[in-house]
């Protein structure tokens, strides 16, 4: 739910408020599967894996992405504390939003279970194809799109 709020504003909004711009660590649940998979035959674990299948990634990347696979373009609108405060909100109104750079490595499960994982555009390509699948409900995270709209435009 919370990435879907993502995907969801770069289908629908013309405008998005964007909090700063930190990278953070994603996993794609279809790479988690297949690690745990291959998990199941390795006999003995020597260390304690991280299932990051995507690292270095922000929101915005996130939302560009998406954009550009609806062929759209979304304009940021920065979301300082400022304004936050202003509109009596808090950082935490975006959803997978951590106000530091939260990189956390992920590279030893890929290597010792033989996961290849999937490309960053494949996943939104395939995470946008089950909700076109589905409808694209409004997100429950997050600001709702009017109040998203009320805060742009004070």
């Amino acid at each position: 739910e919370r990435f879907y709020y993502w995907l969801f504003r770069a289908k629908f909004s013309a405008q998005v408020l964007m909090p700063e711009d930190y990278s953070l660590s994603l996993t794609y649940a279809d790479d988690l599967a297949a690690g745990i998979l291959n998990a199941i035959d390795v006999k003995a674990h020597n260390t304690i894996y991280n299932t990051i299948s995507q690292s270095n990634v922000s929101l915005r990347q996130v939302v560009n992405t998406a954009a550009a696979q609806f062929n759209r373009t979304v304009d940021f609108i920065d979301a300082p504390e400022s304004l936050l405060e202003k509109n009596d909100l808090h950082n935490s109104v975006f959803p997978l939003f951590v106000p530091l750079n939260l990189n956390i490595e992920g590279t030893n499960w890929l290597r010792d279970f033989s996961v290849t994982q999937v490309d960053f555009n494949v996943t939104i390509e395939t995470t946008s194809q089950y909700h076109d699948s589905i409808g694209w409900s409004n997100p429950k995270a997050g600001l709702s799109i009017e109040k998203e709209t009320k805060v742009i435009r004070i």
